[in-house]
């Protein structure tokens, strides 16, 4: 369900409504997620003027100047953070996609089936759906077998 590895919550069960309430506290998370990235790339980019690897066995070291040893504490600290806003739109039944573009994906059940609806960053409501297996390339507009699942 998850784009966290080892995740066993139970699958959760969208509605069109429950989703698109979804969205303004999506886009606030969204907003975090993308300083956060930038934070990392930055310090990533620290680290690497300074000679210093970025991978994360790397950044648990604790040897080395003063100010690799902070960045290092940055980036770990960002990390940390980063994996609590994700794991909160887990808590929800939110799959998220791709952190770059804020795509994320709801389970629905559509005509007797489980398909995804599908939001991405900038978009004010749900308004797409796909098939389990297709992905955004098959995004296609909701229609009237979504009208059951307004509410």
């Amino acid at each position: 369900m998850s784009s966290r590895a080892g995740d066993d919550r139970p699958i959760r069960h969208f509605t069109i409504a429950e989703a698109d309430a979804l969205v303004p506290h999506l886009e606030s998370t969204f907003a975090r997620i993308l300083r956060i990235r930038t934070e990392l790339h930055s310090a990533a980019a620290s680290l690497d003027r300074l000679g210093e690897a970025t991978d994360p066995e790397s950044l648990r070291r604790t040897e080395g100047a003063p100010e690799v040893r902070a960045i290092r504490g940055r980036a770990i600290a960002l990390l940390e953070t980063l994996g609590e806003e994700l794991d909160g739109l887990l808590e929800l039944g939110v799959q998220v996609k791709d952190l770059d573009t804020g795509l994320c994906d709801f389970v629905v059940r559509r005509e007797g089936r489980d398909v995804l609806l599908c939001w991405r960053l900038g978009e004010k409501q749900i308004g797409y759906w796909h098939e389990l297996d297709s992905g955004f390339r098959g995004r296609r507009p909701l229609d009237q077998a979504f009208e059951r699942l307004l509410h």
